[in-house]
């Protein structure tokens, strides 16, 4: 599948047609790049997903599973000029994925999220309850 991006695209378009790809996975946008090794700062992140993201011209990001998380960071930067973070979903919380995880593909990452999430199911069965006179 492929997305249309420019001037008036908004960070939640975006971001909902990743997350319709990937499930586990969720794309958060910064002000700021990170520092090489470092995650985002919180106070960078944007918060105001109806918001325009403004890019100039118009491009075409298709969501393909072979592609690092590293290198989609970087496509965004580069061709846009946005500064994205792959997050990927732990149970309730979601993580920040880092420099040792950027070289995993969307799909590897993706699939980390939903083996997680299953285990965490198996864990978690409710425990015998009978009732007593």
């Amino acid at each position: 599948m492929k997305l249309q991006i420019d001037s008036n695209t908004t960070y939640r378009e975006i971001a909902l047609f990743f997350h319709s790809m990937f499930p586990y996975l969720q794309l958060r946008f910064f002000t700021e790049p990170h520092k090489a090794g470092e995650g985002s700062a919180r106070a960078d992140m944007i918060s105001t997903l109806d918001a325009s993201c403004n890019v100039q011209g118009i491009h075409v990001y298709e969501a393909r599973a072979e592609e690092t998380a590293g290198d989609l960071e970087a496509w965004f930067e580069n061709a846009l000029g946005l500064y994205i973070q792959v997050f990927r979903k732990s149970g309730d919380v979601w993580l920040e994925t880092v420099t040792s995880s950027d070289s995993l593909t969307l799909v590897e990452l993706n699939n980390r999220g939903r083996e997680r999430e299953i285990a965490i199911k198996q864990d978690t069965e409710p425990g015998d309850y009978h009732e007593q006179e």
